[in-house]
């Protein structure tokens, strides 16, 4: 009889890369039924991925980072089209951290002990602010009255130059006065942002100030600060300063653990801090009163030691680290030492003095000096901004850094900035609007009995 033909489609086996690999060879191949691939590419990850392997599934459908089932394309007898997809594993990137507390000269690290505002104001400047310089000179930002002579005159200053954690309204800073848990909470919190409250569980919240209620709960709703075992916040405790470096290692998303901590040695301070190890990289600095035991011995140690890491969780990149190296000072200490072999901090002896002026362009003259000699990193004076008069029909409005002539200003208050460069203050003017009196409608009546030319 009539003869036909049969036409067999030859399945196809795909091999998705994802945008995340690089293949010299062909990223498919048609394969008789039932029968094996045999050309399989060669995949490379992209930079920061490793390839591991093929799967039935795609990644990208799981959830948390979750890798898929592996499987050898080459074992499957294939009957119809199919695709295998490349799976990736992202390598283990090398950071670092650098230390932003240290213990005291007599070998102690005192966990125990309340922390000051001048050491906190040292922690924000270290970690917080970028391009701080230990022992810099930033001049009196603030116009403390009570800071120039304090070891962390420098970091108080920075704090003040960026705008954060300043002092009293009756011009002190207060370094050596202690913080309590609901201030260093709400420093924090500003740092981070605040966070609205949505209530917290403590029994004596209603202890916390109204103006701290939501830095408290912005530190606990981030997991950054925690209540004590009897179910109390003690907001108006002096804080220590193990629990200063655990509020700051959860804000800076910093921490390790035992298993993090296993490659390298514990290394015990005893005294001036001084450089013992063998090779300089394998020891990690902890002190006599920081015991594994207490509670806070890995945040100190997290805080306290320079160390290069990896995150251990490698797709979310949070804590715990995994350390690999970390150093330790020879001299380690809050001023540099022009002897102490390290690089120069680039501490100067004395700041330039700069000149501020102060401009009257028209509708208004200046009767007092309009130009006022400022040392670097210092404001303004209050004493000496000058009076400035408006001429008539006009009224002062305030100061500009830009010419009012020009178009677009912004008012500001010259005393409330630190002078960088020489500087040059607008005064702005506006008309003043007389005010209109209103119109009144008077209105006679006559009546019936009487008349009127008008």
């Amino acid at each position: 009889g009539g003869g036909g033909t049969t036409i067999i489609e030859t399945p196809v086996v795909t091999y998705a890369l994802r945008d995340l690999g690089v293949t010299l060879d062909l990223t498919a191949e048609k394969v008789q039924k039932n029968k094996n691939p045999k050309a399989v590419p060669k995949v490379d990850g992209i930079e920061g991925l490793k390839f591991v392997g093929w799967s039935e599934t795609d990644p990208a459908t799981l959830k948390d980072g979750k890798l898929p089932t592996l499987v050898d394309p080459t074992t499957f007898k294939i009957t119809d089209d199919k695709t295998f997809y490349a799976v990736y594993e992202k390598l283990a990137q090398d950071f670092d951290h650098t230390h932003y507390v240290i213990g005291f000269p007599d070998g102690t690290f005192g966990p125990d002990h309340q922390i000051t505002r001048g050491q906190v104001a040292t922690i924000i400047a270290r970690s917080c602010l970028e391009n701080f310089i230990e022992g810099g000179s930033y001049g009196n930002p603030g116009n403390y009255t009570d800071v120039e002579s304090h070891w962390a005159f420098s970091a108080i200053s920075y704090c003040s130059m960026n705008g954060v954690f300043t002092g009293y309204g009756d011009g002190t800073f207060r370094p050596d006065q202690y913080i309590t848990r609901q201030e260093l909470a709400t420093v924090v919190a500003r740092l981070a942002g605040v966070q609205v409250s949505q209530g917290l569980p403590f029994s004596d919240s209603a202890d916390i100030a109204a103006w701290a209620v939501n830095g408290v709960y912005t530190n606990y709703a981030n997991g950054w600060v925690n209540g004590y075992t009897d179910g109390t916040f003690k907001p108006l405790n002096d804080i220590s300063r193990a629990e200063t470096v655990k509020i700051f290692n959860g804000y800076l998303s910093r921490g390790t653990d035992k298993e993090g901590l296993s490659e390298l040695r514990e290394y015990v301070h005893s005294g001036v801090a001084s450089n013992n190890q063998e090779n300089g990289k394998d020891e990690y600095m902890t002190w006599p009163d920081v015991a594994k035991t207490h509670w806070a011995y890995y945040e100190i140690i997290e805080a306290a030691n320079d160390h290069n890491f990896h995150w251990r969780d490698l797709e979310k990149e949070i804590p715990p680290e995994d350390w690999y190296e970390c150093y330790i000072d020879e001299v380690w200490r809050y001023q540099d030492d022009a002897n102490d072999g390290a690089d120069d901090v680039g501490r100067q002896d004395t700041l330039p003095i700069l000149t501020v002026t102060y401009v009257v362009q028209s509708n208004g003259v200046i009767w007092d000096s309009i130009t006022e000699e400022v040392t670097q990193y210092s404001s303004p004076s209050v004493e000496k901004l000058p009076q400035a008069v408006p001429s008539e029909g006009y009224r002062f409005a305030g100061w500009s850094e830009t010419d009012p002539d020009t178009g677009v200003i912004s008012l500001i208050d010259p005393t409330a900035h630190p002078v960088l460069e020489n500087k040059t203050f607008y005064a702005v003017f506006e008309r003043e609007v007389p005010a209109e009196m209103p119109k009144v409608t008077i209105t006679y009546v006559i009546g019936e009995h009487g008349s009127t030319d008008m």
